[in-house]
């Protein structure tokens, strides 16, 4: 008579980021989201294809119950009259790396000299932590400082960036510990095949050349 093997259940996420070749310039930094023990995973596969990327993971357990949906709220200290940025230097001392708010999402809730900028959204692709300078994914009316108020708010995106997301300082790289290597430049498959009890991780992808192209599937399980 066989062993009976008791049935394994999971999650099938398969593709969950994808990046056509060259969207991204070079030396972009960028990142996928991914929860485990929050969606009450503890092991599980990741495929990645990739080129002219350096794929690194990171880990934070956050510990906190409504982790979706919170909102930030700040004030523009810079105009821009193109639109293409915001600048809050109210943001510098809680998001002091370059990158921490990337792919996080804006909405302006308020602008009496742009009228037309209330209710727009953008993601944030370009952060610098000492300023405050927010780079949108496409331009949006005047920004004026003092007058364009505005509110962070979760990536609508599953695998995106979370208002509750911690800063950098607070992710702790993983890679070598998961992956037997300090980083990844290649196309290949990481098996987390020993329980893991880590509440979310990111993969950190920056690119290497302005000709560029990635993939990641994912599978988690119980």
């Amino acid at each position: 008579m066989g062993k009976v093997y008791a049935r394994e259940s999971g999650s099938l996420d398969g593709l969950i980021t994808s990046v056509a070749n060259g969207q991204l310039g070079n030396a972009n930094t960028s990142y996928t989201y991914l929860d485990f023990l929050r969606d009450g995973f503890k092991h599980g596969s990741v495929q990645h294809i990739i080129q002219n990327t350096t794929l690194t993971l990171e880990m934070c357990n956050l510990g906190v119950d409504d982790f979706h949906g919170q909102t930030l709220a700040a004030t523009a200290s810079a105009t821009d009259g193109t639109g293409a940025t915001v600048t809050a230097v109210s943001l510098a001392s809680s998001f002091s790396a370059d990158t921490d708010l990337n792919q996080i999402y804006i909405r302006i809730v308020q602008d009496d000299t742009t009228p037309s900028n209330v209710g727009l959204e953008r993601e944030v692709v370009g952060h610098v932590g000492a300023t405050g300078v927010l780079t949108l994914s496409s331009p949006i009316g005047a920004v004026t400082s003092g007058v364009t108020k505005f509110i962070l708010k979760d990536n609508p995106n599953k695998y995106g960036r979370c208002v509750s997301d911690p800063t950098t300082a607070q992710w702790s790289d993983v890679t070598s510990i998961l992956t037997a290597a300090t980083s990844h430049t290649s196309s290949g498959v990481w098996f987390f095949d020993t329980d893991i009890v880590v509440e979310r991780f990111r993969i950190k992808r920056v690119t290497s050349n302005s000709t560029n192209a990635l993939s990641i599937r994912v599978s988690r399980g119980r």
